[in-house]
């Protein structure tokens, strides 16, 4: 496979979670949220999928409880889920401080990274204007510098205050971050064009795609990106992990790692 295709990444990112790593979405839904979780954690652990992150999908003080139960479990020496990376990632609140429990979760779990869809540039978010606080989240980030940080900008549920401004909130992101997200509007797939735009202003920055990656598009990403958020690509109709699925992604990524 020619050099110009397939993207090659030796950052931090990388030398934590191999080359090309998937991170597959876990949230706390249906009747038994944390049973539910638990057991899909454990079918990712054994389709050997790189990593997986918990989100507060509902932006509930229950999500975040369910959240912590599961991550309780996953430190308990009597419960065995798998080999398998964990993280958190918050979605953003109106204070602009989602950063901070996602760093306490992450500091009293052990976890191996967190996901932050807004890391830099205000964000109009149902008609209310939202920014993460840089300085705080400067100095939590220096305190947990082992930390892996996915930080992106403008989430699809979100547009920038300032569209004039997206590069330099981009390089802001990149500066906060280990990996960029790169994202799509809602429902949509992530334009080529935006891959190739975020690879020139930022370079060696690994990329992170983190918008309607499925089966049938991956074979477009997987060369050009660096990692892969995956939620609900991984799933049914009927909203539950499909084994098959699974196994097919990892195929389609692992052709592309050997070349990273």
């Amino acid at each position: 496979m020619a050099d110009e295709i397939i993207r090659r990444d030796m950052s931090k990112f990388t030398q934590r979670f191999g080359p090309k790593p998937i991170f597959a979405g876990v949230y706390p839904t249906g009747d038994e949220p944390v049973k539910r979780m638990l057991e899909e954690i454990a079918i990712l652990a054994d389709e050997k999928v790189t990593a997986v992150y918990l989100e507060n999908v509902n932006k509930t003080p229950e999500d975040i409880r369910h959240i912590k139960e599961v991550l309780e479990l996953f430190n308990d020496p009597d419960v065995f889920l798998g080999d398998i990376q964990i993280g958190v990632n918050i979605l953003p609140d109106h204070h602009g401080k989602e950063y901070q429990l996602a760093f306490k979760l992450a500091k009293k779990y052990g976890l191996s990274f967190i996901a932050l869809d807004m890391i830099a540039g205000p964000h109009m978010i149902n008609q209310e204007i939202m920014e993460i606080d840089a300085q705080g989240y400067r100095q939590k980030r220096k305190n947990n510098i082992d930390i892996i940080v996915l930080g992106g900008i403008c989430p699809p549920y979100s547009q920038l205050v300032d569209p004039m401004k997206s590069v330099a909130y981009l390089k802001q992101a990149a500066g906060r971050s280990d990996a960029v997200l790169v994202k799509a509007q809602k429902g949509e797939e992530i334009p080529l064009e935006r891959i190739i735009d975020y690879r020139n202003h930022l370079e060696s920055k690994s990329l992170v795609g983190a918008s309607n990656l499925t089966k049938k598009n991956m074979p477009r990403y997987a060369p050009v990106l660096d990692g892969f958020i995956i939620g609900s690509g991984l799933r049914d109709d009927a909203r539950n992990l499909h084994v098959p699925t699974i196994r097919e992604i990892n195929a389609i990524v692992s052709d592309y790692r050997e070349y990273s």
